[in-house]
């Protein structure tokens, strides 16, 4: 199967960038964040390469998001909350939106503030609300309270 990486110009993919993009490309992904991540030495590295310039397929850099948030919830802390603050990163913000119930709590929490602090707070609160954990639905459910009834 030939594999097309379609990027931002400036970017020149490294060895290990392509290596998991290939594995993030397969339509039907088998294998889990941390068998993609033992692929290269550096995964962290190559994750944030691919969402922030791979292009084709969408799903690519949807899922090195998903594994960024899974695998990393200290060193990426800033991206993930970044994600779900702004319009223009809607796709990565429903993607770690959709698994905060297997996120590292803290992170998951700090997530949750972000996204209903953000732009996107209409569209990410009720997702939240929804979540099994304890803390970001504590989190989303203060924020839809009108300001004059809350504490």
């Amino acid at each position: 199967m030939l594999l097309t990486l379609t990027v931002a110009w400036a970017w020149q993919p490294t060895e290990a960038d392509e290596t998991l993009y290939a594995a993030l490309s397969v339509r039907e992904q088998v294998q889990t964040c941390d068998e993609v991540a033992g692929l290269v030495p550096d995964p962290l590295s190559s994750f944030r390469a691919i969402v922030e310039h791979a292009e084709m397929p969408p799903w690519a850099g949807l899922r090195a998001a998903g594994c960024i948030a899974r695998l990393y919830p200290i060193e990426a802390r800033d991206d993930v909350v970044a994600w779900v603050r702004s319009e223009s990163t809607l796709g990565f913000a429903l993607t770690v939106v959709g698994i905060v119930d297997e996120l590292d709590e803290s992170l998951a929490v700090s997530l949750a503030q972000a996204a209903v602090d953000g732009e996107l707070a209409d569209r990410l609160g009720p997702k939240l609300a929804a979540s099994q954990t304890e803390a970001v639905r504590a989190v989303a459910e203060l924020a839809s309270v009108p300001e004059a009834l809350a504490p």
